[in-house]
């Protein structure tokens, strides 16, 4: 794959988790939220990124989400067989549980599907300069940025945090990112992490944002526009 190609995930996914969890989300199958038993709502039960738009836009009160990132939140869904449901505030009083419980619940469960179904890492190349694609067929791939270095010490054992790195959301079965470590890892992250993200872009998912965000020592903020340096006092090597 060259830089600025469109790649997209094949179609399905499956989730492997223990045989409780199996027997509860089987017995989920076909059910709507309010069908559900706690088992089988906290067996279904995680944490998804979706764009502040998108929520604003469902015209639901969704007053509990918090935010990850601006213009990025973080809200609770249930991974049904049928189907991904995002929980609203009614949904989410429903449970029963206060929120800070149900939120820990739920990134329990997208951590357990970060186990359970890993993306591919692909380094995209041109010339020299490159980005790094994670793929998947969840649903929830791009969710998995809500534990982004987590998830790069999965499946990017190698890279080099200490810059920081930049990412985008292209779509939910994509992120697409770059180290900060050298002058030419930050020039790519700059310039080619939201060129690349642009072009995987499709218009039948319009859950995230198409905002680029720079990611340092656990906070995240927009990156900044060009000409404009890094925040958050970035530290940033000569290439060697």
């Amino acid at each position: 794959m060259g830089i600025l190609d469109p790649w997209l995930p094949h179609a399905g996914t499956g989730i492997h988790d223990t045989r409780a969890q199996r027997d509860a989300l089987d017995r989920a199958a076909g059910a709507t939220p309010d069908d559900l038993g706690p088992e089988e709502f906290d067996a279904a039960l995680t944490s998804r990124l979706v764009g502040a738009e998108r929520l604003d836009a469902s015209g639901r009160p969704f007053g509990y989400a918090s935010a990850y990132a601006p213009g990025l939140l973080e809200v609770l869904a249930l991974d049904l067989p049928s189907a991904v449901v995002l929980l609203d505030d009614e949904q989410v009083a429903r449970r029963g549980l206060p929120v800070p419980r149900l939120l820990e619940l739920g990134r329990v469960g997208l951590q357990r599907l970060m186990g359970a179904t890993p993306p591919v890492r692909h380094e995209v190349t041109d010339g020299g300069r490159s980005v790094h694609v994670l793929l998947g067929e969840s649903p929830f791939t791009a969710s998995f940025a809500r534990f982004i270095s987590d998830a790069l010490t999965l499946w990017h054992p190698d890279a080099d945090l200490s810059g920081g790195m930049v990412f985008s959301l292209p779509h939910r079965h994509a992120v697409v990112y770059q180290m900060c470590a050298t002058e030419q890892q930050t020039r790519d992250a700059v310039e080619i992490v939201p060129a690349q993200a642009a072009a995987m872009r499709t218009d039948d998912a319009p859950d995230l944002p198409t905002d680029t965000y720079f990611w340092l020592d656990r906070h995240v903020v927009p990156l900044p526009g060009p000409g404009h340096p890094l925040p958050g006092g970035h530290r940033q090597r000569s290439a060697s």
